[in-house]
């Protein structure tokens, strides 16, 4: 298994050499760490060398350096175990448990904050897998410990739930857009033209029509532009005959 020591050494090799700003290396140990977990010290660091050694057009990615060692392993014989016991729960993840939250912020006026993190699972695999990183559970109680944060929404993918519906996330802001939906005039071209799109009457579009005025490339397409319904008077297939 990769040591820390090789895996912080190989990280800090990368920032140094693909100028990565300040604090890269934090913000990607906690990727990095499962992704070269199964290989051994000297595969990695042989991975690394041959990767850096390499002219490239793009910066590498762990993508690449897993690859690597992938090729490393197998022209030296060495036999890599990648396979994981995640639970249930996890397992559609590859061992991650993703959580939203939505509260209020008391200490900035109430504001609305929503939030999306990759958590582990509680299960041991999981947390061997995902390093440094809170379980769904423990991310759960530090915003209930935080005098800051009024949670109202609390949401993490199990079993049952692989992702969250848009209602789910933000129930406010899905209601005012559904009342939105609903207000908008139907007699607007726009919705007539889409909902003849999706009806079995949709090659009527497809039709060609003599435009009774030239239309100018720079000129504002709006609701009162009615130069495309007038194209189709005196058809009668006219999808605009209701107006």
């Amino acid at each position: 298994m990769c040591s820390d020591d090789i895996l912080i050494e190989v990280i800090a090799g990368f920032g140094s050499n693909f100028n990565k700003r300040d604090g890269w290396d934090r913000s990607v140990y906690p990727t990095w760490k499962p992704v070269l977990a199964p290989y051994p010290d000297s595969i990695v660091w042989n991975a690394y060398i041959a990767l850096v050694s390499k002219p490239t057009k793009f910066p590498p990615n762990i993508g690449d350096l897993k690859r690597e060692c992938d090729l490393k392993s197998k022209e030296l014989k060495v036999s890599i175990d990648t396979k994981r016991s995640f639970c249930l729960d996890c397992e559609f993840n590859g061992g991650a448990v993703y959580t939203h939250a939505g509260y209020y912020r008391t200490d900035k006026n109430h504001k609305w904050v929503q939030s999306t993190r990759m958590c582990s699972c509680t299960c041991d695999d999981s947390k061997e897998y995902h390093p440094g990183v809170h379980t769904w559970k423990e991310r759960l109680a530090l915003l209930e410990a935080d005098p800051r944060v009024d949670l109202q929404v609390y949401l993490h993918t199990n079993r049952d739930r692989q992702y969250f519906t848009d209602q789910e996330i933000d129930p406010v802001q899905y209601d005012i857009d559904q009342q939105k939906e609903k207000d908008r005039p139907t007699s607007s071209k726009y919705r007539k033209i889409l909902e003849l799109m999706f009806s079995e009457n949709s090659y009527l579009l497809l039709q060609d029509r003599q435009v009774t005025k030239p239309i100018e490339d720079d000129q504002a397409d709006n609701d009162d532009d009615t130069r495309w319904q007038d194209s189709y008077k005196g058809y009668f297939d006219n999808p605009f005959d209701d107006e």
